[in-house]
């Protein structure tokens, strides 16, 4: 929407304000505001982080705006933090009398740090009782300037964000901030990207063909690439260019940074999948080996019992690896598939007749056979 910017987070809702709204009416910052506010209830949470880091000035009407997102808010956890460095803005913001319930932040790395938030793409809350992180505002380095494509570098990925005066570039202009993108991109550590086109209600086949040529050097790097569109019109865009079959296209960050697996759960998940791998292979491999006293003594007790324990080992193989398997990719996917084959091999000595434990063997005939022993005969009495 025109001089707003919003995104719904999974523990907070990042309201942003751009230099458009000084020239919007107030009946056009009312409707814009009564969207937000039916966004900001929908989403249920009851922190709503406001950013103005271009106003000079609070336009008319918008205190008043504010003041009713606020008291829409769950009074119980209710909290309002509006992130500015103008003083004219935090003077306004004083007289009106709302400091004694709302925050001023210079920063947003500050506002979620009082929410004991961390901007790092995990994006979920920290641990009761951990502190947060005193270098988090040297941790990120984020852009909030009026550049087409301001860069954001953070630990796990880079973010990029779309600026509405993108539409508005010559083309060789667009060139050469994309370019700019491109380089600021390939200096930073992380070679994973994602994209913010919330800030975008229209894009046209030059920003398009910029986009694509940020995707390739993500790819150049060998990292992923995820792009945030909570706007249909620009979504649509995307499709129609075929875009959306490589691309990963999403309405929040948060699903963002989960495709890009450096969000909070998906950083779980993946050392879940890894634990899944480091037990169906060794696993695998241990019931195989299992077998071999079976095979040389099948009729005997240590024949039962090295099968049986083969039978458990590759059981819990299977299963571990079938997970694995539908989850990973590339070498651990080929190991979760090498492990699985050799669990079914092991199970298979089920079907047959001749094992100690087989599906085909009545009770009776699964009585193990003693190790031969010396015996004694009885001297007869004469």
């Amino acid at each position: 929407m025109s001089g707003f910017s919003f995104e719904n987070h999974s523990s907070y809702c990042h309201l942003e304000f751009t230099d458009e709204l000084l020239n919007m009416p107030w009946e056009q910052i009312e409707g814009a505001t009564n969207r937000v506010l039916g966004l900001i209830q929908k989403s249920n949470i009851g922190s709503v982080v406001v950013i103005a880091p271009t106003l000079t000035r609070l336009p008319d009407g918008l205190l008043a705006s504010l003041l009713r997102i606020w008291k829409s808010l769950d009074s119980r956890t209710r909290n309002l933090i509006f992130v500015t460095e103008s003083d004219a803005v935090k003077e306004s913001l004083q007289i009106s009398g709302l400091l004694e319930h709302w925050r001023i932040m210079p920063s947003r790395a500050a506002a979620l740090a009082f929410l004991k938030l961390e901007d790092t793409g995990e994006l979920d809350l920290v641990k009761p009782g951990e502190k947060p992180s005193k270098n988090l505002s040297t941790d990120i380095k984020q852009s909030v300037s009026t550049e087409p494509f301001p860069f954001e570098a953070h630990k796990r990925y880079n973010g990029i964000q779309c600026d509405p005066l993108l539409s508005k570039l010559s083309w060789a202009d667009l060139e050469a901030a994309v370019s700019a993108a491109i380089s600021s991109f390939e200096l930073a550590t992380a070679p994973n990207l994602l994209l913010y086109l919330s800030r975008l209600t229209y894009i046209n086949s030059g920003v398009v063909a910029g986009l694509v040529r940020l995707w390739k050097a993500t790819q150049k790097r060998q990292g992923q690439f995820s792009v945030v569109s909570p706007h249909e019109d620009v979504t649509s865009v995307l499709k129609t260019s075929g875009l959306a079959r490589v691309w990963t296209i999403t309405d929040t960050r948060e699903e963002a940074a989960y495709a890009l697996g450096v969000s909070e759960s998906a950083l779980v998940e993946k050392r879940e999948r890894t634990l899944l791998v480091s037990v169906s292979v060794p696993f695998s491999i241990v019931a195989a080996l299992a077998l071999i006293p079976m095979f040389l003594k099948r009729e005997t007790v240590l024949g039962v019992n090295s099968q049986l324990a083969a039978l458990l080992l590759g059981s819990a193989a299977l299963t571990t690896g079938l997970i694995a398997l539908i989850k990973e990719d590339g070498i651990r996917r080929k190991l979760s598939a090498g492990a699985v084959l050799m669990s079914i091999m092991v199970l298979s000595t089920l079907v047959f007749r001749g094992n100690p434990i087989s599906i085909f063997r009545s009770l009776q005939d699964f009585v193990p056979k003693q190790e031969k022993a010396s015996t004694v005969k009885p001297v007869s009495a004469k």
